[in-house]
């Protein structure tokens, strides 16, 4: 994320597995993170996958309080942009539902249409249908580019995830800037650093587990808390106790 916060971007898109697991703790620390380290003169807009969302951790309707609409469509300029819920394992009714209804009533107006979604490839045929040339997506760990059914697919799943080494996908960690014009659409690659820094580690440790933890078991807590308080006042009494006596004298060698 540090490696975008001075580009002179216009908007930024999360493909999505933003969080470790689809549970509150995981979103507390996914908030936290954006509150204090991914502040950016622009706005990030974040598409569902399937570590976001799914079953009872992590709702569909938990993540719109959070983070607003999981499905939505926008104009930047002349350009079309669509964001939508498409996950693999989950129903994708509603996504090409949502997707045919927004291409049907702006397609003809837009310059250039922009699908944004969490799995590729799933929705080519209703993509071509409606035509909508371009599809960018997350979930497979790397980068490639191909087409299916009359439809650009561009894959862009580095932004931090450990990469498959067996993925035919290219295998780096990136970012990707597209530049988009009346010339054309141009495309630029950023590597960025994998490892989280110590810092977010002990954050997501505190957050995601530790709090939890105390949480369920605060009594087993205070009395851990209490026994530590215990053994540092018998130590700090040791010690001062130990102070009034003479030192004894070591032997010279």
């Amino acid at each position: 994320m540090r490696v975008l916060q001075d580009e002179p971007l216009a908007f930024l898109v999360n493909l999505g597995d933003f969080a470790g697991n689809p549970t509150p703790a995981e979103h507390h620390f996914v908030i936290a993170e954006m509150a204090t380290e991914m502040l950016t003169p622009y706005p990030i807009f974040l598409v569902p996958g399937n570590h976001d969302v799914g079953g009872t951790g992590f709702t569909t309707a938990d993540f719109e309080r959070c983070y607003g609409p999981h499905q939505f469509a926008f104009r930047y300029g002349p350009d079309l942009f669509v964001i939508l819920r498409y996950i693999r394992g989950q129903p994708t009714g509603p996504a090409e539902t949502f997707l045919n209804t927004v291409l049907e009533r702006e397609r003809a107006s837009a310059r250039h249409v922009f699908v944004f979604m969490h799995t590729p490839l799933g929705v080519s045929p209703a993509f071509a249908k409606a035509g909508a040339p371009d599809a960018i997506a997350g979930d497979l760990h790397g980068y490639r580019r191909l087409e299916r059914d009359g439809v650009r697919f561009l894959v862009s799943g580095g932004g931090g995830a450990s990469l498959d080494k067996r993925s035919p996908y290219g295998r780096f960690h990136h970012a990707l800037v597209l530049d988009v014009g009346p010339d054309g659409i141009g495309e630029s690659v950023l590597r960025v650093p994998h490892a989280l820094a110590i810092q977010d580690r002990l954050e997501l440790w505190a957050i995601v587990r530790a709090g939890p933890w105390l949480e369920r078991t605060w009594y087993v807590a205070a009395v851990v808390a209490g026994a530590w308080l215990l053994v540092i006042v018998l130590a700090w009494r040791s010690f001062i106790r130990g102070g009034r006596r003479p030192m004894a004298s070591c032997p010279s060698p």
